[in-house]
């Protein structure tokens, strides 16, 4: 086998696999801070309206868990 061809695949390989990890990292990461501001402000919300805190942390995992699997769901 060719080196040369060897080399330029393996090159051209690497790169675009390293370019899918980071964008997919990205997105990750934006995704989380999406999801962790709505929890915020679905608390913050929550709070104004003097709902019990129980209640309030309860609802927020559930949006959590929502946003989590929403974007495993579409990404």
């Amino acid at each position: 086998m060719d080196t040369a061809f060897l080399q330029n695949f393996l090159s051209t390989t690497v790169t675009e696999l390293a370019i899918k990890v980071l964008a997919s990292l990205a997105f990750w990461i934006v995704g989380r801070w999406l999801i962790s501001r709505v929890v915020g402000l679905v608390q913050a919300a929550m709070g104004r309206n003097h709902v019990d805190p129980t209640l309030t942390k309860y609802l927020g995992n559930i949006v959590s868990v929502a946003g989590v699997r929403q974007k495993t769901w579409t990404g």
